[in-house]
């Protein structure tokens, strides 16, 4: 996940001045008692301190992922375009599937 990615997810779940509280002042215990930041800063990826937030603050959340076959220079088909033809249509068949069984 990208940082403007979690900043953006952070911004429309909390408002920005929580999600910046949150990500400054927030003990994260699975991250050794870092703060969201500091752990960002040190290294983690955004995706994981997302996920540890969204537990601890009882956000429901759902992360979905499509894995191509080769992701190097002899892949048989661009990664941007695997994105917009293959991964977003699976995620968007899997999303309607799950909220038309609820």
């Amino acid at each position: 996940m990208r940082l403007t990615e979690f900043t953006e997810l952070m911004n429309a779940q909390f408002g920005v001045q929580t999600a910046d509280s949150i990500l400054t002042d927030h003990v994260l215990i699975e991250f050794g008692g870092r703060t969201g930041a500091q752990a960002i800063e040190d290294g983690r990826d955004p995706r994981t301190v997302w996920v540890a937030i969204c537990r601890d603050f009882d956000v429901p959340f759902a992360a979905l992922r499509t894995i191509s076959d080769r992701a190097d220079d002899a892949a048989h088909v661009d990664f941007m375009r695997f994105v917009d033809q293959v991964a977003s249509r699976y995620s968007a068949a899997i999303l309607e599937a799950y909220f038309e069984s609820l």
